[in-house]
């Protein structure tokens, strides 16, 4: 009998989770926010498109990777599709039979009577965005489960909206909290939203952060490998060299964007 054997290759992720980076920083600008909501909102736009719904979208599903758009540190990608829906699966609708797929904390309340489709993604899209604002869940101040499956199944009630936000998001978050899951906002409506615009400042500010955090960490120091792990064994060395390197890469771009600040300042004053 033949055997066969099969090599799956997986991408590295060194940098964690989404979820870590949020437990790590406690919280992160709001004009971090925009873009790396605008990373996942590209993301659902191509899963939705093809029929499927992640059902279980929240932030330690998120895996980081090395990226400087929009000068932030990170490009976002979405994993762990294995709650995943297709247009070909079928799920019991109805009450009493009230029951969750994927983590109560990003259940929208259709989700909760069974009902799963697009909708519920974007509904846990805001619960991330509130996570990644405050560093705690939405419904952190919850105590049970069973207390949020009668706030979700029953009240239909949306987590409510931190105090300090811009305008624009709080609207941005009640597109996502709509109750009525054929009227909330798709991923393309929403990739439309003001909240998600980028300005010359945004990129800038999200620079700035991205060079500091990186010269007084260094990238290395953000793997998360179990102390037990082969890979150990050359971490502190490999952690000096990228640190060095990232110290004098991030002065290189950060005396660019001066310069090109002063070129643009220049220029203002031509007739």
């Amino acid at each position: 009998m033949t055997r066969y054997v099969y090599n799956l290759l997986l991408e590295f992720s060194p940098f964690g989770s989404l979820g870590n980076l949020i437990r790590r920083r406690k919280s992160l600008l709001e004009n971090e926010v925009k873009v790396y909501t605008r990373m996942l909102l590209k993301g659902l736009s191509l899963i939705h498109q093809s029929g499927v719904v992640h059902c279980d979208l929240k932030p330690d599903n998120v895996l980081l990777f090395p990226g400087l758009e929009y000068g932030v540190e990170y490009q976002l990608k979405i994993s762990d599709f294995g709650l995943s829906k297709t247009k070909d699966d079928k799920f019991d609708v109805g009450f009493p039979k009230m029951r969750f797929r994927g983590t109560p904390d990003y259940m929208s309340p259709e989700s909760v009577m069974g009902q799963i489709e697009a909708p519920l993604d974007i509904w846990s899209l805001g619960c991330m965005v509130i996570e990644m604002l405050t560093g705690l869940p939405a419904w952190h101040h919850v105590p049970t489960t069973r207390d949020l499956r009668f706030l979700l199944g029953l009240l239909k009630e949306a987590p409510p909206l931190p105090s300090g936000l811009s305008s624009v998001c709080e609207d941005f978050l009640n597109k996502c909290f709509v109750k009525d899951p054929n009227q909330r906002w798709t991923a393309n409506m929403l990739l439309n939203h003001p909240f998600l615009s980028i300005t010359d400042n945004i990129l800038w500010e999200n620079e700035t952060v991205a060079a500091s955090n990186i010269i007084n960490t260094g990238y290395a120091s953000r793997l998360e490998l179990d102390n037990s792990s082969p890979q150990m064994r050359h971490i502190d060395c490999f952690q000096t060299i990228i640190q060095m390197v990232g110290v004098i890469y991030w002065k290189k771009i950060k005396n660019s964007i001066q310069d090109f600040k002063e070129t643009r300042k220049l220029q203002q004053y031509r007739f």
